[in-house]
C-alpha cells in the first residue's frame, strides 16, 4: 500500500522510504515510460491550442511530448522546464518564457519558492500539466513536495487546466493531492 502511494519501495531484504523532496522518478526515466501513449495524449492536446493563446506546460514528460508536436505559430509558452524551453527553441513564432528558481538535475525544471512565486505573475490561458497519480473520485495527486508547489500555483494562474494523464497513472494516488476532478477543465488520455 505504501509502496502503490509513493512513500517506499521496496529491496531485498528491506524498503526504502522516498518521503522527502527527492521523491519521484527522474525525467530520464519518465521519457520513454509509455511514450507512445503520450504521443497520443501529445497529439489530442494540440487541438486545444489556438494561435495567440498563452498555454503554460509543467515540467512533466507528458509536457515535453506536447512541446515536441506544437505547431510553430503564435503563441506564448510558459514553463519551468528547461526540455520544455530547449523544444521549442527553434520554433520562432511560439515566445517561450522560462520560469527560474532553483534547478533541479533530476526533473529537468525550476522548483522551490522562487519559481513557485513567479508563476504567479503569469494568467494563461491553458495549463496542461501531468501527475503522479488520478482517481476520478479523489483527484489529481503528486509525489512530492517541489513538484505539488509550482503546479498548484501553475493551477491558480491559468482560465483552464488540462490534465494529460496516461492509464498508468489512473486509479493511483500520491503524497499531496494537487486539485478535486472538479477543478479540471478537461482529462486527456490515451
Amino acid at each position: 500500500m505504501l509502496e502503490e502511494k509513493g512513500l517506499l519501495r521496496r529491496q531485498h531484504g528491506s524498503a526504502l522510504s522516498l518521503v522527502g523532496d527527492e521523491v519521484g522518478l527522474a525525467f530520464g526515466q519518465r521519457a520513454d515510460e509509455q511514450a507512445s501513449e503520450k504521443n497520443a495524449i501529445a497529439q489530442k492536446a494540440t487541438s486545444l491550442v489556438r494561435a495567440g493563446d498563452a498555454i503554460m506546460l509543467d515540467a512533466s514528460s507528458s509536457s515535453w511530448y506536447l512541446a515536441k508536436v506544437l505547431p510553430d505559430m503564435k503563441l506564448t509558452v510558459i514553463t519551468n522546464s528547461m526540455r520544455v524551453a530547449f523544444e521549442l527553441v527553434s520554433r520562432r513564432k511560439i515566445k517561450t518564457l522560462t520560469i527560474g528558481g532553483e534547478y533541479s538535475e533530476k526533473y529537468g525544471a525550476f522548483l522551490g519558492p522562487l519559481a513557485t512565486s513567479q508563476v504567479g505573475n503569469f494568467c494563461a490561458d491553458i495549463l496542461f500539466f501531468s501527475c503522479t497519480g488520478f482517481q476520478e473520485e479523489s483527484g489529481v495527486w503528486e509525489s512530492n513536495e517541489a513538484n505539488a508547489a509550482i503546479k498548484q500555483s501553475m493551477l491558480r494562474s491559468a482560465e483552464r487546466s488540462v490534465l494529460l494523464c496516461d492509464s498508468s497513472k489512473v486509479g493511483k494516488s500520491g503524497l499531496i493531492r494537487l486539485c478535486k476532478t472538479d477543478d479540471l477543465s478537461r482529462v486527456i488520455s490515451e
